[in-house]
């Protein structure tokens, strides 16, 4: 019996893989994540943001005193709006080491710029519809990784990542006199 508990436990201890990081919360606001992956070494997800509202993912660290993370993502924009400006901030002293490719459908030439925690990707008009490939995401000729640096979390420790999209001013702006004269035609109705 005791051979077999060990048994049991030496085959799931085998089959089960480390995490670099796990997921312990997070704040979507409307938005979906909808899919995360955190190998050893590496973290990766699939975010919906269909909001202007932020999401912000907490991790916790696990494995033994990582330096830093591979990172890539999918942002995709179900808004409705065009983007204009993307922002990744990231907290607790985590920095953006190396900034890898960005993908865009309809947004080429978009520039790129980072400081410790914060990455903003700024988009060429007319702005971005659909959504951003960060990273490595498909294993495409010409991209690469950005890489997360942890600097000095150990075990145990949380931090967090926070993306935020804002529309493009002239989306907005339609849309906004868009509800003006439907709520122009409604006044005109009732009188």
């Amino acid at each position: 019996m005791i051979k077999h508990a060990f048994l049991s436990a030496a085959l799931l201890s085998a089959t089960l893989s480390a995490h670099a990081v796990t997921m312990t919360g997070m704040s979507l606001q409307g938005n979906a994540l909808a899919g995360f992956y955190s190998p050893d070494g590496e973290l990766s997800l699939d975010l919906n943001l269909a909001n202007q509202r932020p999401a912000t993912l907490v991790f916790t660290v696990e494995a033994t005193d990582p330096a830093e993370l591979k990172f890539d993502a999918v942002l995709a924009n179900l808004s409705g709006f065009n983007w204009s400006l993307v922002t990744l901030t990231l907290d607790k002293g985590v920095s953006f080491g190396s900034v890898g490719t960005v993908q865009t459908t309809f947004a080429p030439g978009s520039v790129l710029s980072r400081a410790g925690g914060i990455a903003q990707i700024t988009l060429a008009q007319p702005g971005e519809g659909y959504g951003l490939e960060i990273g490595d995401v498909f294993g495409n000729a010409g991209t690469a990784d950005w890489t997360l640096q942890l600097n000095g979390l150990k075990v145990g420790q949380q931090f967090s990542l926070t993306v935020s999209a804002v529309p493009e001013p002239e989306s907005v702006a339609l849309m906004l006199a868009g509800l003006g004269v439907i709520g122009a035609v409604r006044a005109l109705r009732r009188a």
